[in-house]
């Protein structure tokens, strides 16, 4: 793919994969579109129109040759789908059709270092080239603080932190223009693909009532199917996830040490207490632990606490990590592996896996690790 249509693309994998989603499907079908291109060329070549199929991968679906200066490519569409303009080979210009479509206009300048291209008659056509102009910005925006940052090493550790702070502020402002953008366009083919870079646990409400719309227009189509469908997962994943929230109390652990004596943590209340759920096994947990180390030597004298929670079966793999990792905070486990207590009453799918509990024993945050994990620290203490 060539110039900014691999990140089209990758979109598009994200859309399929995780939702395969908000494609809309006619009442009538069996449309027929008639695709007329003009470029500023006089090259020749192929056309190829190309439908986005399973696993990824665009099928053929008709080719023309360019004839002059112009090309004209004639399809039925059954129902909503996303398609690309293969363009002489050097080019693909997205398309997402939805048979409401009559007659689609593309005009494409043909410029040496560059090819840009116009489409008039495709409404969600038109609205996912707005929304790669969109990513695109976004992405610029990233690779633009990515570096700051990185040319900020050298200087102080006060203009580092300003560099974080305003890529977080970048990162809200991300969230809430994308937001907009599919609340402008719903129902449309366009909108799930945008809706795939939000975190579906955290904009369920948001998600689940833009799948509703775009259900009622399309209440046929399989996309919009599949959508609610794995919405519907996520939210009784929520619901029993409820008790694990931010802000809610932490459940209780009460697990022996490797020395046999069990310590709760509701014990330890009064501290900030890191549960990190980890192995002996585990190479990502031991990959961290250099970071943890360097982290609780910071603030243990400040009123923070770590409580290791292994998911170990070999108690002696357990202790010789503990001892060359000189992992020096509180450690228990009943070594019953992925059968332990903890792995289904914090719903452990994966490790390390961390929960940050405040001194009331509330949890504040979850899944932190390296600079996250050092930056809410040290807001906190």
């Amino acid at each position: 793919m060539k110039n900014n249509i691999f990140f089209y693309n990758f979109l598009l994998l994200l859309f399929f994969t995780f939702f395969s989603c908000n494609q809309t499907e006619n009442k009538s079908q069996n449309n027929i579109i008639t695709i007329k291109g003009k470029v500023n060329t006089n090259q020749k070549g192929m056309i190829r129109l190309e439908k986005y199929g399973d696993g990824g991968i665009f099928e053929l679906v008709k080719e023309v040759e360019l004839k002059g200066q112009n090309f004209e490519i004639q399809v039925t569409i059954p129902q909503p789908e996303f398609y690309q303009i293969h363009y002489l080979g050097i080019k693909d210009i997205p398309l997402a059709l939805t048979g409401e479509e009559k007659e689609v206009e593309i005009s494409i300048n043909h410029q040496k270092n560059n090819i840009s291209h116009k489409i008039k008659g495709s409404k969600d056509s038109e609205y996912y080239g707005e929304l790669n102009g969109i990513f695109a910005e976004m992405r610029q925006k990233k690779m633009q603080l990515e570096k700051k940052y990185q040319d900020s090493q050298s200087k102080s550790e006060e203009l580092k932190n300003q560099i974080v702070e305003e890529f977080k502020k970048s990162q809200i402002e991300n969230v809430d223009n994308l937001k907009k953008f599919i609340t402008k366009i719903q129902p449309s083919l366009v909108c799930i693909v945008a809706a795939n870079s939000l975190v579906a646990e955290e904009h369920y409400d948001f998600l689940k009532k833009m799948g509703e719309n775009c259900q009622k227009k399309y209440p046929n189509s399989h996309y919009i199917k599949s959508f609610l469908g794995k919405l519907t997962e996520i939210g009784v994943n929520l619901e029993k996830s409820k008790h694990l929230a931010i802000g809610q109390p932490a459940p209780e652990i009460d697990l022996p040490t490797p020395e046999g004596k069990n310590i709760k943590l509701s014990s330890l209340k009064g501290k900030i207490i890191l549960v990190d759920f980890w192995a002996s096994w585990c190479r990502p947990c031991r990959m961290e632990n250099p970071n943890v180390v360097k982290l609780y030597n910071l603030h243990k004298e400040k009123g923070f606490e770590i409580l290791g929670v292994s998911l170990d079966r070999d108690k002696q793999g357990w202790v010789d990590a503990i001892e060359k990792d000189k992992l020096t905070w509180l450690h228990i486990s009943d070594l019953q592996f992925w059968q332990s207590a903890v792995v289904k009453t914090y719903q452990i799918q994966g490790i390390p896996a961390t929960y940050l509990i405040d001194k009331n024993g509330i949890i504040i945050a979850k899944n932190l690790r390296g600079e996250a994990l050092a930056e809410k620290l040290k807001e906190i203490l």
